[in-house]
């Protein structure tokens, strides 16, 4: 499972319309069971409004698989993402779209390195998922 060192992160970021952000991630620990809550938002380095919002739980499901169920301001529903991958740095989850998502792809990485991490939207529409969104995520000190 995912082990985030801080609480609050913030970086600079670029869209898939290449319009640069800033990105602001606070997570938190829910009680001891080793899951997440967390809020996402980005904020246009040019206009100064919000571009983007997500909030999310990573957990395990009735499946004991680990999860990323999220919600985007973009989506029009809640989507379940499905680790892919863990390679103990790097987390890769997965969602393949059906019913009115149908031909949405989505994958999100946690790529963590010592400052932070990376974090990653890749999508697409009918088409393979691409790296869409990206964010150099550092730990804020409180």
């Amino acid at each position: 499972m995912i082990n985030f060192k801080s609480t609050l992160y913030r970086g600079e970021g670029v869209n898939h319309l290449g319009e640069k952000f800033t990105g602001t991630f606070n997570v938190e620990p829910i009680g001891d069971s080793g899951s997440y809550s967390y809020n996402y938002t980005t904020v246009s380095e040019n206009s100064g409004e919000t571009m983007h919002r997500e909030s999310g739980i990573i957990t395990e499901d009735e499946y004991s698989s680990t999860v990323v169920s999220v919600y985007m301001t973009q989506l029009p529903s809640l989507t379940k993402h499905i680790l892919i991958r863990d390679s103990g740095e790097v987390y890769r989850f997965g969602y393949e779209g059906e019913g009115m998502m149908e031909q949405y792809d989505s994958e999100l990485y946690f790529e963590f390195n010592r400052d932070g991490f990376i974090y990653r939207h890749c999508w697409g529409q009918g088409v393979t998922a691409s790296e869409k969104t990206r964010c150099d995520l550092r730990r804020v000190l409180e």
